[in-house]
């Protein structure tokens, strides 16, 4: 009997370990990490039971830095990986709408333009490159620098928004970057 306690004990210890790292996404076959880099998961939201076709939204964050996750497919069926496909591209331009429309609307105030380019999440490595857009902005009193990369991964599109103010851009460049090369061994 102390044996069986045993293992049930161990097995339990297990799950809870596990379950504290990773999560399912509730739309996709990817394990949500509890951790990217530094930052930390602080919600997931599953936006398909109110809005179909744009997946799940996770949150991560520290101080002064906070980068938001967004899977989703919008109803297509194939979304090849990388940036070339029209498919990215559409998702791309639509989150540039997305920033400049939120900045009409009084969300947070655009303090510079958008600037657009390509990148490689993990230059060590060289994988998986980006279409990015980067901005400044005020939001909530604060002067933030935001990176907005779409790609498309895993039969998923990926947007991710990272901001973090700017006073203190030097530290937290590192922070971003050690941020993206977690999503990049995440999307292995």
């Amino acid at each position: 009997m102390r044996f069986f306690i045993s293992i049930v004990a161990v097995v339990c210890c297990l799950f809870c370990f596990t379950a504290a790292f990773a999560e399912k996404d509730p739309n996709s076959t990817l394990e949500i990490p509890a951790n990217l880099g530094d930052l930390n998961k602080t919600k997931v939201i599953d936006n398909e039971p109110k809005y179909s076709g744009l997946g799940t939204t996770i949150y991560y964050n520290r101080p002064g830095i906070k980068a938001t996750v967004y899977i989703y497919r919008m109803g297509i069926k194939i979304i090849p990986d990388g940036i070339e496909s029209n498919v990215v591209q559409q998702a791309f331009d639509m989150a540039q709408a997305d920033i400049r429309e939120a900045a009409r609307q009084g969300y947070f105030k655009l303090t510079s333009e958008l600037t657009t380019s390509t990148t490689i999440l993990d230059p060590e490595t060289k994988l998986i490159s980006a279409l990015t857009a980067s901005f400044s902005c005020q939001e909530k009193g604060e002067d933030l620098m935001s990176i907005l990369y779409v790609f498309g991964r895993k039969n998923q599109i990926i947007k991710i928004r990272i901001s973090s103010e700017i006073e203190n851009e030097v530290f937290l460049h590192t922070l971003r970057e050690d941020f993206l090369k977690g999503v990049v061994d995440w999307m292995k």
